[in-house]
């Protein structure tokens, strides 16, 4: 739930209850995002939970390809110490 938090953080400024009414999350069907926790997260922030569709693999790939331009660009070219680290390289490269 920590990049969900992350993103409602900057762009809603907050947490409060419904701060982000309106959104939908696309998801997978995988145990994380069919929680207990995890609806709750999304209900409290007034999120949509919006799964994809079962054997339509485009928005995988989709999702798979985002995933990869960092793993490429950042993750597999440079080690990292710390996890403080990573973290602080991978908000730079968004930024970038």
């Amino acid at each position: 739930m920590e990049p969900l938090r992350q993103g409602v953080r900057e762009h809603f400024g907050g947490f409060d209850r419904g701060v982000a009414e309106g959104l939908a999350i696309r998801r997978d069907h995988g145990s994380a995002h069919m929680s207990d926790d995890f609806r709750r997260e999304l209900e409290s922030l007034g999120m949509e939970s919006a799964p994809g569709f079962v054997r339509e693999p485009r928005g995988d790939g989709r999702a798979e390809r985002f995933i990869r331009t960092p793993e490429e660009q950042l993750l597999w070219i440079r080690a990292f110490a710390t996890v403080a680290e990573l973290s602080e390289a991978l908000r730079e490269f968004k930024h970038t």
